[in-house]
């Protein structure tokens, strides 16, 4: 699409727009920390790890091997109609 990468001695990378203009280097992550020291995700982990859920590497890896997604399928097995109360006569 015309954008650039030119690699510098130091190990660094520069990217260009297909304009030439440079584009500026995203800002560090955000250093996530409670007052307490202990990480902000303990409760979200330990709720986790009582329902028996572990999160790792490969959790949001398809399981698929690049099939279609079989829609009518997919609805027959999601979908829950919503109760509905009788009518009046």
């Amino acid at each position: 699409e015309g954008f650039t990468v030119t690699p510098h001695a130091d190990g660094e990378l520069t990217f260009r727009r297909p304009n030439g203009a440079l584009i500026a280097a995203a800002p560090a992550l955000p250093e996530w920390q409670s007052t307490d020291g202990a990480s902000p995700l303990t409760p979200t982990s330990a709720r986790l790890a009582d329902a028996g859920i572990e999160i790792g590497p490969h959790t949001a890896t398809p399981r698929s091997n690049g099939e279609r997604l079989d829609l009518v399928w997919a609805l027959d097995v999601l979908y829950v109609p919503a109760e509905t109360s009788p009518r009046p006569h």
